[in-house]
Parts: C-alpha cells; structure tokens; sequence
C-alpha cells in the first residue's frame, strides 16, 4: 500500500506569512545565498560533522545539517518520509539516497525551488521515491496516520503558527512516528531596541515576530501537540556563529547583498537554534 497515495497536489490557499515567504523565495530563485557548492543554498548549516571534522563551505554544512537530521529520525526501511519546508529539495533527494525508505515526499509553497527540486529529482533518477508538492505546513495534504516520518529543516520559523504545524504533523503520523525538526528560534524581544530590531528582521526574512520564543515556550508547544519528546538539543553554537562570520566573509558576492541590508540586525540579535526529536504515542 501506498502511505502517500493521497496526496492533494493542487495548490491550496495559503496565510501572509506563507505568501510572504513563497514571495520571497520565488524572487530569489537559486539565489538565496551565494553558492560555494554542486546547488544551491537556503539554510544556515551545522559546521560541525559526526566525525568532529568542520565543513570547508556552506554547502557541506548544509550537507552535515540535513545528514544530522536524517541521522536523529531513525527512518526505517520501506517507510514513508514527509519533508516539510523541502527548499530544493537537497535533503529529501538525500533520505532517499542514504536511507531505504520507500516514498518521500517535499512541500514546499516556493513554486521556484519546487521546479528545481523536480528537475534534480529527474536528474538523480530518483522520480520514482521522491515526489515534490506544493502546500502548506499547517494543511497538509494527507491522511491521519498516513506517514512514519516527518522532518522540517529550518523552515518553521516562518510558519504562521508553528504549533498548528506540530499538530499537523502529530495528525499525519503514524503511531510511534518520528518528528524531527531543526529550527530557528529567535529569543523574545527584551526591550524597545530589540522589540524593533526583531520587527525588521521579521520582515525581512518573512516570519512572525510571535515566533520568537521561549525554549521553556517552544518545547511545551511540541508537547501539547500531542507529541513525546525525545530528545532537544540546542546547537546554535555549531550553527548561527559560524553562518555569521560565513555571511560577513562572503557578502559583498551575495547577489542579493544589498537588500539583505534591512535585515542587519540578524547579525546580532540573540538566535537559539534547536534541534530535536519526537513521536506520537
């Protein structure tokens, strides 16, 4: 049987924030960060290896994020695997070559990466494993119980309602289904500087300011989700302090440079990033 035989490719209405963030993708196309890589590049990375080794580029860090991340899920063989926020799809096309699960499915809302997503499954052979939809995270086009694994690779901080998100996926799971997520969490703002600091970042990188939590606040989200933690780390040391000397060496080369100037403050303002592991009881 196919655990993904529902699937609802149509295109369904989407929230500001969604709609903001797909703008915001599709503009930048394949340049959402200067390439140093074999693709292109969306997410912060993990510049830390299994091994203890550091990653040379952004592109091996996002490598050594995406592996971190298949690593925690445990995917068992012939299994189902839902990436939500898929971006180009690196890390579902890397389930499918590292892992034996049987179908894996990319969502995304950016209609830009889901085409090129599309066109690298195509390209790598792997069509018939890995499929690319275009839907929200908060309404997944999926049955209850349908899916054994979820994973979302800093994507849900630009969710409009980020628990609704972990009760989606608590919704499409499977009994003792995995959730494995890696996240930016942006602190609460503490004072006025930070409150208009954290306003213009959010604009300029399309999230809600309301999505800046609490650790104590992200995990109790997760658990009324219905969801059992297993394990929660917080790895912004191996992620935003490296990313950020990264973006200072390499700037003035980012296409994008000079609008990404709105949102300095990036630079500076305190990020937890935390990554971690639940299932559905």
């Amino acid at each position: 049987m196919n655990h993904c035989s529902s699937i609802d490719e149509g295109r369904g209405p989407l929230d500001r924030h969604a709609t903001d963030s797909r703008t915001l993708y599709d503009d930048r196309g394949a340049d959402v960060l200067p390439t140093d890589g074999d693709g292109p590049i969306v997410n912060m990375g993990l510049w830390r290896r299994a091994d203890g080794s550091e990653p040379a580029t952004l592109y091996e860090a996002n490598l050594a994020l995406f592996d971190h991340c298949i690593d925690r899920a445990e995917i068992r063989d012939d299994s189902s695997v839902l990436d939500v926020g898929c971006g180009f799809g690196t890390a579902a096309l890397r389930v499918a070559r590292r892992t034996r699960a049987r179908r894996v499915v990319g969502v995304n809302v950016s209609s830009v990466q889901l085409a090129l997503a599309r066109s690298a499954a195509r390209a790598n052979a792997l069509e018939d494993r890995v499929a690319f939809v275009e839907a929200s995270a908060l309404s997944l086009p999926f049955e209850r119980a349908s899916i054994d694994h979820v994973l979302s690779t800093e994507a849900a901080f630009h969710f409009a309602d980020r628990a609704r998100f972990f009760r989606e996926a608590a919704r499409v799971l499977r009994p003792n289904g995995s959730l494995v997520v890696a996240d930016l969490v942006p602190a609460p703002a503490r004072n006025g500087l930070e409150r208009r600091a954290l306003a213009q970042i959010a604009e300029a990188l399309a999230f809600p300011s309301d999505n800046a939590l609490s650790l104590e606040a992200y995990r109790a989200s997760v658990e009324r989700a219905g969801l059992e933690l297993r394990s929660f780390e917080r790895i912004d040391r191996d992620v935003v302090g490296p990313f950020r000397r990264w973006m200072l060496r390499n700037a003035l080369r980012h296409k994008h440079a000079a609008r990404d100037l709105r949102a300095w403050p990036y630079l500076v303002y305190p990020l937890q990033y935390v990554l971690f592991r639940a299932t559905r009881s």
